[in-house]
């Protein structure tokens, strides 16, 4: 028996051991609710679950009758839970993995179900999509800041998505939506201090302009001395300086045109991130330039050899907060954009239309080692994205039928200059990389659910997608051409290439609600991430060539069941993917005789399996239980680099095998007020955080760490004011988040370090 089998039986039978109730209950009944027909009127209770509404499929639908994995937070769950950027959720959602970008301390790279995209180039497709008010954002600078301000939910997909959204994607999607402005005065005030000299301060306004006319404006602004030191020059690292604003207008053309123009504004600047020593390889480029830095003339011989490879051993294993940098570093990211939303309703059906243009300019310098300048890199990129969605959707046959269509165009344009200043202590060259790129995306896509009974529904989706991507490259080493000279056209350092793709992908599925409380279902679906083009080539032909889309074929089963009268909720999905034609950075020999080099290339297949549960209870009134557990098994089938050697023992990158979260809080009602108290666990297995790298496996696996967070909330009734004490990391646990290992080119492992305790006071009053 597979273990996809034993998955599968796994979730049958805990399934049937939950449904059994539901079910006897279902033989006593002959009444079943239409799908997302409203529960009665409990809104508020404090011995009841709430409801939580999501558009996971592009139409508004309670939670525990959407048929998918997700995971969704409301505005109340992001505030009262200190949820307040991309990182911090993923404490609770299961098979989400966020890790910080090795060249952007701002950036994030982010995983789902053991689908990751490490390679942050412009011109590379990521695993998973994010979209903000339903605009795909095509890249990630900038997203590890503290702006989840004004949210209304965030909901995390798991799974490929492709027959309902803008991109194409294997892993999942992230969706943020902001709160849109209502018909009355209100608004909110939040200031917050923290360790760390942490100050933050938002506020939000909105103004009903006229009838049907309102502006909703947000403003934050948040300061952070950072956690990390760079002794040698006494700077703070890890620090933030952001400042944010977005506003919305919402204009209500009569009861079937509303009109929404949104905009917003962000700027964000840091000194850098930590680097941390971990291994330097004896002999290596990087450990003479330590030697030479440290002694001079003398730094080649064995004595000075042996002496600085001491210097770096004595720092590792030390104050994972404090590092050295000869040089200063830091990131400066900008982003802008605007949208216009324009829906029109004609009986049954919705028509939207969505305009949107985003810009980011970011520029980021950095070592990519401590103790020694083996590389200065200065980054800077410049991304300008344009996308022009038109949708349908409407129901049909009495409501047993829904459906959505639409067309979906994406242009995305990038500059991105590297500079690589390396081994300067050796007299090393600089290594420029210019890029100049274009991904241009026509998609056409549709999705029908059509109700057989009003218990049992089928649901159909198909998408088309078009790629065409270009990238012009101007890579010099020194005063040399770093491009293959067969490839170039008159002898001109400048490489041009194109390449197309098109793909089908589709969604099928079958989803069954015996009783108003139960929700089972089954789902097969299909997407694939794009090809590209590689920025980093060399002298060697072979490190030029295009690589293919990756494709993943994904198997779910899973339910939803709320029991006890609405006082427990209990999901599972189990899913099995085939996954092929995987984008990974191997060895390959060199052309023609010449040393051997590295390049993209699609050289694995795997499967992945995997079993997510969620639950919450409310025992008791004010009472709230909650927990997750994740289950992912990700093996390669083969992958074979171009030396012809196995890799198919690695591990999935930065993917522990089991993740685990607990969470419980109190509302205990005074006479003036509320006071919650609220704790949540965090616990995951060991993963490998760079598993391509050439370091031994031990130095680059993070074993298994647990966090702990704790909230203290009192909530006043007159005047309406929050004040809450928080800690997150309670116990200062430490872990890392990510490690760099350049052992097979440069002899070097660095890691990075995650948050230590933090700790503050936030006051909100609301009007």
């Amino acid at each position: 028996m597979t273990a996809a089998k034993l998955l599968c039986g796994a979730v049958v039978g805990s399934g049937l051991a939950v449904m059994m109730p539901s079910l006897a209950s279902a033989q006593a009944s002959t009444q079943v609710p239409k799908y997302n027909e409203p529960v009665a009127s409990e809104a508020n209770r404090p011995d009841l679950l709430q409801d939580i509404i999501v558009t996971a499929r592009r139409s508004e639908e309670r939670l525990q009758q959407t048929p998918v994995a997700v995971t969704a937070f409301t505005s109340d769950d992001l505030s009262s839970e200190n949820l307040n950027n991309i990182s911090a959720i993923q404490q609770q959602t299961p098979s989400l993995v966020v890790q910080p970008n090795p060249t952007s301390s701002m950036g994030s790279v982010i995983g789902i179900r053991g689908q990751l995209q490490n390679d942050q180039a412009p011109n590379v497709d990521q695993s998973v999509g994010v979209y903000v008010d339903d605009i795909y954002v095509g890249q990630t600078y900038g997203s590890l800041v503290d702006n989840y301000v004004d949210i209304d939910r965030v909901e995390v997909l798991r799974g490929p998505q492709g027959t309902l959204y803008g991109r194409n994607t294997t892993g999942g999607a992230l969706k943020i939506y902001t709160k849109l402005p209502t018909d009355r005065f209100e608004g909110e005030a939040r200031l917050g201090y923290g360790n760390y000299d942490r100050y933050d301060i938002s506020g939000v306004l909105n103004l009903p302009v006229a009838q049907g006319f309102a502006l909703r404006v947000v403003g934050s602004h948040v300061e952070d001395d950072g956690y990390g030191r760079n002794v040698t020059l006494d700077e703070p690292l890890n620090d933030k300086n952001l400042d944010f604003i977005r506003a919305a207008m919402k204009v209500d053309f009569g009861p079937d045109t509303q009109l929404v123009v949104r905009g917003d504004y962000q700027r964000a600047e840091t000194n850098g991130f930590l680097l941390n020593p971990l291994f330097l390889a004896y002999g290596s480029s990087t450990h003479i330039a330590l030697s030479v830095e440290r002694f001079g003339a003398a730094g080649t011989t064995p004595e000075a050899l042996d002496a600085s490879l001491a210097i770096w051993n004595d720092q590792v294993g030390g104050d994972p907060y404090k590092t050295e940098y000869a040089l200063s570093g830091g990131e400066v990211s900008e982003l802008w954009g605007g949208v216009v939303d324009l829906t029109h309703t004609i009986g049954d059906v919705t028509i939207q239309s969505l305009t949107a243009y985003r810009e980011i300019d970011n520029v980021a310098e950095y070592d990519l080692a401590p103790l020694v300048t083996r590389n200065h890199a200065i980054q800077d990129t410049r991304v300008n994205q344009f996308t022009q969605e038109l949708r349908g959707s409407g129901s049909a046959a009495d409501g047993r039928l829904t459906f959505t269509g639409g067309l979906f165009y994406y242009l995305l344009k990038a500059d991105d200059v590297g500079t690589n200043f390396l081994l300067p202590a050796l007299d090393g060259p600089v290594f420029t990389i210019r890029t100049d790129s274009e991904t241009k995306s026509y998609a056409a896509y549709g999705q029908a659910s059509y109700a057989i009974v009003d218990s049992l529904r089928a649901t159909f989706g198909l998408r088309y997608t078009k790629d065409e991507k270009t990238l012009s490259a101007n890579n010099t080493l020194g005063s040399a051409c770093a491009l293959p000279l067969a490839l170039l056209v008159d002898g001109v350092c400048e490489l041009t290439q194109s390449v197309d793709a098109s793909n089908v992908s589709y969604t099928l599925g079958l989803d069954w609600t015996p009783t108003e409380d139960l929700l089972l279902y089954a789902r097969t679906s299909r997407g694939f991430k794009g090809g590209g083009i590689p920025s980093r080539t060399t002298a060697d032909p072979l490190s030029a060539q295009p690589f293919r889309p990756e494709k993943v074929t994904d198997y779910e089963i899973g339910f939803k069941s709320e029991l006890l009268n609405r006082r427990l909720r209990f999901n599972t999905a189990a899913y099995y993917a085939d996954y092929s034609d995987i984008q990974r950075t191997v060895i390959i020999p060199g052309s023609e005789g010449g040393p051997s080099t590295t390049a993209v290339r699609n050289a694995a297949k795997a499967t992945i399996q995997g079993v997510e549960v969620e639950m919450m209870a409310v025992p008791i009134p004010g009472l709230e239980l909650g927990g997750a557990l994740t289950y992912t098994d990700a093996e390669y089938k083969n992958f074979t680099d171009g030396l012809g050697e196995d890799h198919a023992s690695e591990r999935f990158q930065n993917q522990p095998k089991w993740t685990a979260s607990l969470r419980a809080s109190y509302a205990a009602e005074l006479p003036f007020g509320t006071l919650t108290p609220a704790v949540d666990y965090y616990w995951r297995s060991s993963a490998d955080l760079f598993p391509s790298g050439g370091a031994a496996r031990e130095l680059r696996v993070e074993d298994s760490y647990d966090l702990v967070n704790a909230r203290m909330a009192l909530e006043l009734d007159d005047p309406s004011l929050t004040i809450t004490l928080w800690s997150r990391n309670l116990f200062n646990q430490h872990y890392d988040v990510a490690r760099f290992d350049t052992v097979q080119s440069n002899g070097v492992l660095t890691t990075t370090p995650g948050e230590p305790r933090r700790y503050g006071v936030t006051v909100r009053v609301a009007f």
